[in-house]
């Protein structure tokens, strides 16, 4: 009993190795609105005061991590405050560069 479970482990393991070599890296497959979904539930969960927008203590406390780091290139006019359409054009700006690194990334 003990052989046939070993072997069939075994076997099972080599068929199913290829299919994990083919996986690509990356988050699956999300298509653009549940994309969008989850930033508006992100953006909600971090405007504290739910005005629309997020201040730098907003980010802050809510560990926005990339945010706080990124606050003044995303803060266009300076305000202390980050609007949706700040953060829009921001990601708008980023997109090439995190394209490239993506590409070279699944190159390597």
């Amino acid at each position: 009993m003990k052989k046939t479970t070993t072997l069939l482990i075994i076997l099972a393991t080599a068929l199913l190795q290829p299919l994990a070599l083919q996986a690509k890296p990356g988050k699956g497959d999300f298509d653009k609105e549940q994309r969008r979904e989850q930033a508006r539930e992100r953006m909600q969960q971090i405007d504290s005061d739910g005005d629309g927008n997020i201040s730098y203590v907003e980010a802050e406390s809510a560990e926005a991590k990339r945010l706080v780091e990124n606050f003044d290139a995303i803060d266009s006019n300076g305000d202390g405050i980050l609007t949706r359409e700040e953060m829009r054009a921001h990601h708008k700006k980023m997109r090439p560069e995190g394209m490239k690194k993506r590409k070279q990334k699944e190159e390597s």
